[in-house]
């Protein structure tokens, strides 16, 4: 039987009307069982991660063999990740709503960069035992409804 099950520190991703179940995480392994999933869907989430190296090998321990991790996240050199570093995040909620962005203070969370660029990301996942195909992808400007000078600079 496939179902999607949704793991997260963050209570709030249980309402995912996606998830056919949730778990929470509540220490430093993944938890579910190892060798069990298909594809584990990591969406903007390497960002905020401590011990990539970790976490890596956790993804490696719980995919099948001939599973797939499947990650997007924000290259560091990006202006909206250079703007993430360089003010505090104590006013990145602030910056957010001046933005217009759509996230409330619950939804934004620090970010660390520890494995936002392309060649760390493949040095990474091949340490932890993956085949890397990594690529980029310039997707809409955050900056876009921000304004006629912010939207063009993005």
């Amino acid at each position: 039987m496939k179902r999607v099950i949704g793991i997260d520190f963050d209570p709030v991703a249980r309402q995912n009307p996606y998830l056919d179940e949730f778990r929470m995480i509540e220490s430093e392994c993944l938890p579910v069982d190892g060798n069990s999933i298909d594809v584990c869907v990591c969406e903007w989430v390497l960002e905020h991660v401590a011990d990539v190296d970790h976490f890596f090998l956790e993804c490696a321990r719980v995919i099948k063999p001939g599973g797939a991790l499947c990650v997007r996240t924000p290259n560091m050199w990006h202006y909206s990740s250079l703007g993430a570093s360089l003010v505090p995040f104590a006013y990145h909620n602030k910056v957010r709503q001046w933005l217009g962005q759509e996230h409330s203070a619950n939804d934004v969370f620090p970010t660390l960069y520890r494995c936002n660029t392309h060649g760390k990301c493949q040095r990474k996942l091949r340490n932890s035992g993956f085949q890397p195909f990594v690529y980029r992808h310039r997707g809409e400007s955050h900056l876009m409804g921000c304004g006629l000078v912010l939207g063009r600079f993005g």
